[in-house]
């Protein structure tokens, strides 16, 4: 084999190294726009499930560092939740 052969067949080899490796990179990022579209689609999915118009905080308080008093709304009802202790009455 000649040198100038040699040259064309490692000049063809590096150029199709160089197409796979565009293409690859071209794939790669196909995918991951495709993934983001799909985890918006998929988080709205799920989302829409969960939601419900009838249950609300209306108002929260602290009473000290561990205690957390909330007004919740539930349709037309209201009522106060007490999270985050153990409450003690004297």
């Amino acid at each position: 084999m000649s040198a100038h052969a040699a040259g064309m067949a490692y000049g063809a080899g590096s150029f199709v190294s160089v197409l796979l490796s565009l293409a690859s990179l071209v794939i790669v990022v196909v995918l991951i726009l495709l993934s983001r579209h799909g985890l918006k689609f998929a988080q709205s999915y799920l989302q829409r499930g969960r939601k419900t118009q009838d249950l609300a905080v209306v108002e929260s308080i602290m009473l000290d560092q561990r205690r957390r008093l909330s007004l919740v709304r539930c349709g037309s009802k209201r009522g106060v939740i007490l999270t985050g202790g153990v409450m003690t009455f004297f």
